[in-house]
């Protein structure tokens, strides 16, 4: 698997600017939300009521809990469950997905293939889990993900901002732009052994690597560790955004434009970069954002506690070393409207202050080293 060519990136990018320029103030600031304890503390218990608990706090991360939603779980034939989850089979080819035993495909059917996953109604909405759904953790999360992207759009597209076609493709990225592309991201590409040998299921309308690259611009935009992201990620899934996140870095002005004017990448298919290399994009000077977040740690001893990933590093890097600059350009301004003693003075000064440069030089030089070993 791979990431897509630099066409596709810059497609993807346009499609995503289209979606923030129209639905960015209903999006509003979401949280990376990640396959953790963190964002989904309860434990699950394969039931009506644990089905319930998850589906809340998805909604509650994507900013959706004002709309009414019903879940409704399913029997394999399609009718309301009495809250018991159904076994999986014999148990004759183990477990897969988290499951009790049995034959699984690794993608299992939605809701018992007979009714839609999503029913609208004057009540508000209806949400159609099969039980056999709530042996697949990865498929379940991603499943749920996609039909409050659903939701979502549905609830605020007008006349005036329609959905792009193809409505599959706008409503992955719409799940990326909620917060929870890493939940698609998984089930993008599910791995898994069977009666009839290995597979790989995809549950998204865009591949693995299209969806990596929505996903680094989410983190990038919005000044989330591209680090945490990858930690509780698949082999494929790590490999990729980690890659992603490389070329994101790469491309700083088109992450600003993203954020502060995305309707300029909305318009037409705009200009992207390949992937620079770290030390490249080190010194590479790109417009300042307006939020910066934990990025704007005061060393980088408290940049690697805060556990950032490499493309923050190298931005907190160009931040220190544009601010080293701005002092000694001042530095040197006042030396020159001083007196011919105080320039005196000052000259004596400049060994000891160029020693100093150099060791601070040194310095950051040896924590770049040491956050790039870390990453």
């Amino acid at each position: 698997m791979e990431l897509p060519d630099l066409t596709g990136r810059a497609e993807l990018v346009r499609r995503y600017a289209r979606l923030l320029q129209h639905f960015g103030a209903e999006l509003g600031e979401r949280p990376l939300v990640r396959h953790d304890t963190q964002f989904f503390p309860d434990r699950f218990e394969k039931d009506q009521a644990s089905l319930e608990r998850l589906v809340r706090r998805l909604q509650a991360h994507a900013g959706l809990l004002d709309v009414p939603l019903r879940v409704q779980l399913l029997t394999p034939d399609g009718l309301p469950s009495e809250g018991s989850a159904g076994s999986c089979g014999t148990g004759g080819c183990g477990s897969a997905g988290g499951g009790t035993g049995g034959c699984s495909t690794g993608a299992p059917q939605e809701a018992g293939a007979k009714l839609p996953r999503l029913e609208e109604n004057a009540q508000g909405w209806t949400l159609n889990v099969g039980e056999a759904e709530l042996h697949h953790p990865v498929a379940l999360t991603t499943q749920l993900s996609l039909a409050l992207a659903d939701i979502f759009l549905t609830e605020t597209e007008s006349t005036s901002a329609p959905v792009e076609a193809p409505r599959e493709v706008s409503r992955d990225l719409a799940c990326v732009a909620l917060g929870l592309g890493l939940l698609a991201l998984e089930g993008s590409f599910i791995y898994s052994k069977s009666c009839g040998g290995p597979s790989v299921a995809c549950l998204t309308q865009l591949s693995v690597g299209e969806l990596a690259i929505a996903c680094s611009l989410f983190i990038a935009a919005g000044g989330h560790s591209a680090r945490r992201a990858l930690a509780d990620l698949g082999t494929t899934q790590r490999a990729l955004l980690s890659e992603a996140s490389d070329w994101a870095a790469s491309n700083p002005e088109l992450i600003h434009q993203l954020t502060e004017d995305p309707g300029q990448l909305a318009t037409r298919t705009p200009a992207v970069q390949d992937t620079r290399g770290w030390l490249l994009r080190l010194f590479q000077r790109g417009p300042q954002r307006a939020s910066r977040g934990t990025r704007r740690a005061a060393s980088f001893e408290q940049a690697l506690a805060a556990g950032l990933g490499e493309a923050e590093l190298l931005d907190l890097a160009q931040d220190l070393a544009k601010a080293t600059a701005r002092g000694t350009k001042t530095a040197h301004g006042r030396a020159a409207g001083n007196t011919a003693s105080s320039n005196t003075a000052a000259n004596d000064k400049a060994p000891a202050t160029d020693e100093r440069r150099a060791r601070e030089r040194r310095e950051l030089a040896a924590l770049v080293d040491e956050a790039l070993r870390s990453s």
